[in-house]
């Protein structure tokens, strides 16, 4: 058996304390208590994207975590809304198919899922834009299933976070006189930034090895 890195310790460790801390929070909510289910989708998503860091450096499994605690801490979501926010990245990014996650996790899920993948690439997509088709597909997935959006918006809001960290950083540095840039770098680099975070995709990790 391969013996972990420290960093893949650490990593673990990491992930665990994120998914114990969604467990947590879900058992505390008022929806029926349906774990089982849960921890499937948690160790399907999580070997799904095993290997994969976000730009951060994190394992991108944090993200699906992440986006499940906001749908169902802030949002009041259920298991069904757990299961596809932990699963919501795993078609689009994997080789698992929207059958796959049917056959698996059932209907419901995967036509949630489903969902989340056709609008990704629409208004909340890299080509945002105010055409009629797009939202008209928007309009098509809301009328499937309500909870499409309301992952969706998670889902935008952690990456969104993930960038007032590193803008603090840079207006620190302004502050203090460490870095002298005009303000239309400064919008420039903020601009950077949100579609950088906003659109990212997950990068595989490189191996150290020869």
């Amino acid at each position: 058996m391969e013996q972990m890195t420290s960093r893949e310790q650490e990593d673990a460790r990491m992930v665990e304390a994120a998914y114990k801390h969604l467990v947590d929070t879900y058992l505390q909510s008022r929806h029926r208590k349906h774990t089982e289910i849960i921890e499937k989708a948690f160790n399907f998503a999580r070997q799904a994207h095993k290997g994969v860091r976000r730009l951060s450096g994190e394992p991108y499994i944090m993200h699906p975590i992440a986006v499940a605690q906001i749908a169902c801490e802030e949002i009041g979501l259920g298991s069904t809304s757990i299961c596809a926010a932990l699963l919501h990245d795993v078609v689009e990014d994997t080789d698992y198919t929207v059958e796959d996650i049917e056959n698996i996790f059932g209907p419901k899920i995967a036509q949630i899922t489903d969902g989340l993948t056709k609008i990704s690439g629409g208004i909340f997509g890299d080509k945002a834009s105010a055409q009629a088709e797009s939202f008209k597909k928007l309009l098509l997935t809301m009328s499937d299933d309500i909870r499409v959006i309301l992952i969706k918006i998670p889902e935008r809001l952690h990456n969104m976070r993930m960038i007032l960290p590193i803008v603090a950083l840079i207006y620190a540095y302004i502050l203090l006189g460490t870095v002298e840039v005009s303000f239309d770098m400064m919008f420039l680099m903020w601009m950077a930034l949100i579609f950088m975070l906003a659109n990212e995709r997950p990068q595989p990790v490189r191996s150290n090895a020869a």
